[in-house]
């Protein structure tokens, strides 16, 4: 009884235990990944955004600390591992609203959800492993959380069209950008 026990046990140090290992490590790794590429993207810039008699800057909140970031499941498949990550955070948009002949100096806090879709390839160099990934999509959620003046037309339902009418508009601009920050990283096991 005790030799099949040692057998199972140490079927599971050497063969399980590795996979949970690797898995482990790849998700570290697509994280940090995900945690690199956003705070790239974001860190210190303002994006210019016009849309819908709307002209102004959407910008990304302390996204050193407010960003959340999670590896929501992926796949492994010969050298390649397809990925879906989430990252949350708060971002600002403040500019000038017109409607109707009227202009309106506008601010909205929001929360803002972009699940990019990886496809990452694994690269075998000198008994190393490395990633290189390219995102195929990307989905894009806004919550209005406090609109200045909350007397716009429309209210928060209003920023979060023209938000998703420019995002639906630059969303191939946006992938090109997002790709060109994407580093190749190296896999801890």
């Amino acid at each position: 009884m005790r030799i099949g026990m040692f057998l199972v046990a140490a079927f599971f140090v050497s063969m399980v235990l590795p996979c949970v290992t690797a898995q482990a490590g790849i998700d570290e790794t697509l994280s940090a990944i995900a945690k690199e590429t956003a705070l790239k993207t974001l860190k210190d810039k303002d994006f210019e955004f016009e849309n819908g008699g709307f002209k102004g800057n959407l910008s990304a909140v302390k996204p050193e600390e407010e960003l959340e970031i999670e590896v929501k499941d992926f796949s492994l498949a010969d050298d390649s591992i397809k990925a879906k990550v989430k990252v949350k955070g708060v971002f600002l948009l403040d500019g000038e609203y017109e409607t109707g002949g009227v202009s309106t100096m506008l601010e909205a806090t929001m929360f803002v959800t972009i699940e990019p879709k990886f496809k990452t390839q694994l690269i075998e160099r000198d008994g190393q492993f490395f990633v290189k990934s390219e995102v195929e999509d990307l989905s894009f959620k806004v919550k209005v959380n406090e609109l200045k003046p909350a007397s716009i037309s429309g209210g928060k339902g209003t920023i979060t069209t023209l938000l998703n009418a420019a995002y639906a508009a630059k969303k191939k601009e946006i992938l090109k950008q997002v790709n060109k920050n994407l580093p190749e990283k190296k896999l801890e096991f």
